[in-house]
């Protein structure tokens, strides 16, 4: 018997779900629901004057080997690019200078402690606290930390607000007194408790290339992009999409039960197709929105997937030149403290990284605001916010004159947060969504970050879907 598949949320996570549904059911009906005019959400990339911009995440790591094995199943293994060579380190803004982070120093793990040493970071007191976290007892207990409490307690305070804070609040736009760490950054909490220290955890691995070894802020090497950028991928996903049907500008409303273990989902639209009975549905939305669907079928399943917050954050775009910026450091980009209180949260220098992203002798930057802590700066109209980042530019690296062109692009309660007790809470919902046979939840509010971490739970949730079907 053919069975019919509904996949709601047209981004990765969802296009990622549809292809394996189509690869691992292949006698299916697959429809896949979005509510905008065009598939990949936040993932999108747009060429003017000989720029390539990226609307939101410019490069994914290879760790996993998800998506080498997606961009080679794709024909997309010969657009893979690293990142350059040249210039791979990240800057700390410190006063009006930015300053280098210490080689191999990478989100809170030390790999040299020479640099340490060296750094204009942290005074001498900073330095020897940071360097002292191999005698700090560890945790004695398996309760849930936030970044904050676990980064002051191994390293001290000022290596966490110089350091360790920018660092990782570029990654998930968070409040470091929230951030959990077994849910956004387990790995850590695994070194504590194997180690006894996170210094002694980094001796004991692996050592890193001469060029990794010369980084900072980010293991650059483990990460690559597209050269024609992100959106050749989700182009190149939805063409390789047979037999799945695509609804736009759909907005679902609800999911009803018909029978056991089958399904129907309304929409607010009145042009909404008739869809014969769902066999299995993947909601691949933002978890509030998942919890506003659920809500005629388990009230306390909705009020839990609603609880899962969600950061915005703006990306300020500004082509230069190069000459208009005299201090700026060869460098991937620079992050800000918050006891800093500038503007920005980070700005990535793009045509650094990755080549092909501007005009020789040009330079695409990105610079972010808001996040967690200034919600309220993306709510601000464009010209204040190019006022911010130019200020925050022209003290840090020089800034003059105008920009080629600039742009603001918005993403409101897009970033999900880990907050302290979020893996309990996410236990509670798989619970929870035990009881609704055929309808799995898929996306980054629920394990991690980043496009891998994506396409991974997009692939699992059609996993499962097809486990579930094939049982019943």
């Amino acid at each position: 018997m053919n069975q019919h598949f509904a996949i709601i949320g047209g981004g990765i996570t969802g296009l990622a779900a549809a292809l394996r549904l189509e690869q691992k059911a292949p006698q299916s009906q697959v429809t896949l629901v979005e509510s905008a005019d065009r598939l990949g959400g936040v993932l999108q990339t747009r060429l003017k004057n000989g720029y390539l911009i990226e609307h939101s995440a410019d490069m994914f790591t290879t760790e996993l080997g998800i998506m080498p094995a997606l961009c080679r199943d794709l024909g997309l293994e010969n657009e893979l690019i690293p990142t350059n060579t040249v210039g791979r380190r990240a800057f700390v803004a410190k006063g009006h200078r930015l300053h280098p982070v210490p080689n191999g120093f990478s989100m809170m793990l030390p790999h040299r402690m020479d640099s340490i040493l060296d750094s204009e970071l942290l005074d001498p007191a900073g330095r020897l606290r940071l360097l002292a976290e191999r005698w700090v007892p560890r945790s004695d207990g398996e309760s849930d930390e936030s970044l904050e409490s676990f980064a002051v307690r191994r390293f001290g305070q000022q290596a966490f607000e110089q350091l360790i804070q920018p660092l990782i609040s570029g990654i998930y736009s968070a409040d470091p007194k929230k951030l959990s760490m077994r849910a956004a950054l387990g790995r850590f909490v695994s070194m504590e408790r194997d180690h006894g220290s996170l210094i002694l955890a980094a001796k004991a691995m692996k050592q890193p290339t001469s060029l990794e070894a010369g980084s900072s802020g980010a293991r650059y090497g483990i990460f690559l992009a597209l050269k024609n950028g992100m959106q050749s991928l989700i182009d190149r996903m939805a063409e390789s999409l047979k037999r799945t049907r695509i609804v736009y500008n759909t907005q679902v409303k609800s999911v009803l039960p018909i029978a056991e273990g089958r399904w129907q989902i309304q929409a607010a639209n009145t042009g909404w197709p008739d869809l014969e009975p769902i066999d299995g549905l993947i909601l691949a939305a933002r978890a509030d929105v998942a919890g506003k669907l659920l809500s005629s079928l388990n009230t306390g399943l909705s009020r839990q997937l609603s609880a899962i917050e969600n950061a915005s954050m703006a990306i300020v775009i500004m082509a230069v030149d190069a000459s208009q910026i005299p201090q700026a450091p060869e460098c991937f980009g620079f992050v800000v403290p918050e006891v800093e209180g500038r503007n920005l949260v980070a700005c990535s220098f793009a045509s650094n990284k990755f080549p092909g992203r501007a005009p020789q002798g040009k330079v695409l930057l990105r610079c972010f605001i808001g996040g967690s802590l200034h919600a309220e700066r993306v709510k601000l109209d464009d010209e204040e916010l190019f006022a911010m980042a130019r200020q925050d530019l022209a003290e840090l690296i020089g800034f003059r004159g105008e920009p080629e062109f600039q742009q603001v692009i918005r993403w409101s309660e897009c970033m999900p947060q880990y907050h302290v007790g979020h893996l309990e809470g996410k236990t509670a919902i798989e619970q929870q969504m035990a009881g609704l046979a055929g309808i799995e939840l898929a996306g980054n509010s629920y394990g991690g970050v980043g496009i891998p971490v994506c396409v991974a739970s997009g692939q699992r949730a059609a996993d499962r879907l097809i486990d579930g079907a094939t049982k019943s």
